[in-house]
Protein backbone atom coordinates (compact mmCIF):
# COMPACT_ATOMS: atom_id res chain seq x y z
CA UNK A 1 0.00 0.00 0.00
CA UNK A 2 1.09 3.27 0.04
CA UNK A 3 3.52 5.42 2.46
CA UNK A 4 1.85 7.75 4.59
CA UNK A 5 4.23 10.44 3.66
CA UNK A 6 2.56 10.04 0.13
CA UNK A 7 -0.68 11.93 1.36
CA UNK A 8 0.74 14.56 3.14
CA UNK A 9 -0.32 17.11 0.70
CA UNK A 10 -4.38 16.51 1.51
CA UNK A 11 -3.80 17.92 5.41
CA UNK A 12 -4.43 21.01 4.42
CA UNK A 13 -7.48 20.70 3.59
CA UNK A 14 -10.57 21.91 5.39
CA UNK A 15 -11.97 18.79 7.21
CA UNK A 16 -9.00 16.45 7.31
CA UNK A 17 -8.53 15.88 10.68
CA UNK A 18 -11.35 13.33 12.01
CA UNK A 19 -13.55 13.36 14.90
CA UNK A 20 -15.23 16.40 13.83
CA UNK A 21 -17.86 16.32 11.20
CA UNK A 22 -19.02 19.68 11.53
CA UNK A 23 -16.60 21.88 9.13
CA UNK A 24 -19.11 24.86 7.77
CA UNK A 25 -21.46 27.07 9.17
CA UNK A 26 -24.16 25.63 6.70
CA UNK A 27 -24.79 21.75 7.27
CA UNK A 28 -25.87 21.35 4.25
CA UNK A 29 -22.37 21.97 2.38
CA UNK A 30 -20.84 19.05 4.62
CA UNK A 31 -23.47 16.38 3.39
CA UNK A 32 -22.31 17.99 -0.27
CA UNK A 33 -18.91 17.81 0.84
CA UNK A 34 -19.47 14.36 2.26
CA UNK A 35 -21.20 13.22 -0.90
CA UNK A 36 -18.18 14.63 -3.17
CA UNK A 37 -15.90 12.96 -0.64
CA UNK A 38 -17.56 9.75 -1.69
CA UNK A 39 -18.01 9.86 -5.20
CA UNK A 40 -14.04 11.15 -5.89
CA UNK A 41 -13.04 8.09 -3.96
CA UNK A 42 -15.12 5.34 -6.14
CA UNK A 43 -13.98 7.37 -8.99
CA UNK A 44 -10.14 6.67 -8.04
CA UNK A 45 -11.35 3.09 -7.35
CA UNK A 46 -12.15 2.85 -11.05
CA UNK A 47 -9.21 4.98 -12.61
CA UNK A 48 -6.75 2.62 -10.69
CA UNK A 49 -8.43 -0.11 -11.87
CA UNK A 50 -8.45 1.20 -15.69
CA UNK A 51 -4.82 2.09 -14.87
CA UNK A 52 -3.57 -1.84 -14.14
CA UNK A 53 -5.84 -3.15 -17.13
CA UNK A 54 -4.34 -0.80 -19.26
CA UNK A 55 -0.75 -1.81 -18.18
CA UNK A 56 -1.61 -5.60 -17.87
CA UNK A 57 -3.39 -5.49 -21.58
CA UNK A 58 -0.18 -4.06 -22.80
CA UNK A 59 2.26 -6.02 -21.42
CA UNK A 60 -0.05 -9.02 -20.87
CA UNK A 61 -2.27 -9.18 -23.87
CA UNK A 62 -5.13 -11.38 -22.74
CA UNK A 63 -5.73 -11.01 -18.87
CA UNK A 64 -8.53 -12.16 -16.71
CA UNK A 65 -9.94 -10.45 -13.45
CA UNK A 66 -7.68 -12.40 -11.23
CA UNK A 67 -4.86 -11.04 -12.57
CA UNK A 68 -6.12 -7.39 -11.91
CA UNK A 69 -7.06 -8.22 -8.34
CA UNK A 70 -3.86 -9.38 -7.83
CA UNK A 71 -1.67 -7.14 -10.18
CA UNK A 72 1.34 -6.73 -7.68
CA UNK A 73 2.62 -3.53 -9.08
CA UNK A 74 6.77 -2.38 -9.02
CA UNK A 75 8.24 0.51 -7.78
CA UNK A 76 8.10 2.02 -10.95
CA UNK A 77 4.27 2.03 -11.19
CA UNK A 78 3.31 2.62 -7.47
CA UNK A 79 5.52 5.69 -8.42
CA UNK A 80 3.05 6.14 -11.28
CA UNK A 81 -0.11 5.42 -9.34
CA UNK A 82 1.35 7.54 -6.45
CA UNK A 83 1.90 10.44 -9.41
CA UNK A 84 -1.79 10.08 -10.84
CA UNK A 85 -3.33 10.17 -7.42
CA UNK A 86 -1.59 13.63 -6.66
CA UNK A 87 -3.12 14.95 -9.61
CA UNK A 88 -6.18 13.60 -9.45
CA UNK A 89 -6.62 14.80 -5.77
CA UNK A 90 -4.79 18.15 -6.83
CA UNK A 91 -7.43 18.61 -9.76
CA UNK A 92 -10.37 17.76 -7.77
CA UNK A 93 -9.97 19.25 -5.06
CA UNK A 94 -7.64 22.48 -6.19
CA UNK A 95 -9.73 25.22 -5.20
CA UNK A 96 -9.96 23.64 -1.11
CA UNK A 97 -5.96 24.98 -1.65
CA UNK A 98 -6.59 28.78 -2.98
CA UNK A 99 -5.61 31.29 0.03
CA UNK A 100 -7.52 34.07 -1.75
CA UNK A 101 -10.84 33.41 -0.68
CA UNK A 102 -13.54 35.89 -2.04
CA UNK A 103 -15.01 36.55 1.20
CA UNK A 104 -14.74 36.01 5.07
CA UNK A 105 -13.73 32.65 6.28
CA UNK A 106 -15.02 32.91 9.50
CA UNK A 107 -18.27 33.78 8.03
CA UNK A 108 -18.14 30.19 5.85
CA UNK A 109 -16.09 28.19 8.20
CA UNK A 110 -17.24 26.67 11.66
CA UNK A 111 -15.80 27.85 14.30
CA UNK A 112 -15.94 24.20 15.83
CA UNK A 113 -11.82 23.00 15.40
Amino acid sequence: MSNKNDLDYVKELPGYHRGNPVYFNDAMIDKILEIIMVLSGELWVEKDRRIVTEYLLSTKGNITSDMIENFKPDQEFKDKLKNERKRFTENIFNCLYDNEQSSDPDTFFSKKS
